[in-house]
């Protein structure tokens, strides 16, 4: 089974990256892979790859909506920004 997924990153000002994330299925210890396809701001036009190890996940439903909070080691990759001349 292969596990899909967005990714949104944001900064101190607010400028977003966003990626595409797949990889094995979400457990502990397991590697994810993840490819930047844009941003906002000063973000905008960046590219990149990047992958994460999953520390653990824990999934919390309050009143039948679901919320999930991850947390990752090992964040290693790539980012290239856009030209800007």
């Amino acid at each position: 089974m292969l596990s899909v997924g967005r990714a949104v990153w944001t900064d101190g000002r607010g400028d977003r990256i966003f990626s595409e994330l797949s990889g094995e299925p979400l457990q502990t210890g397991r590697r994810i892979s993840g490819t930047i396809t844009g941003g906002t701001g000063r973000m905008r036009g960046v590219t990149g790859d990047y992958e994460l190890t999953w520390r653990g996940t824990l999934v919390l439903r309050p009143k039948a909506r679901s919320s999930r909070v991850d947390r990752r080691i090992s964040v290693d990759g790539f980012a290239q920004p856009k030209d800007r001349r």
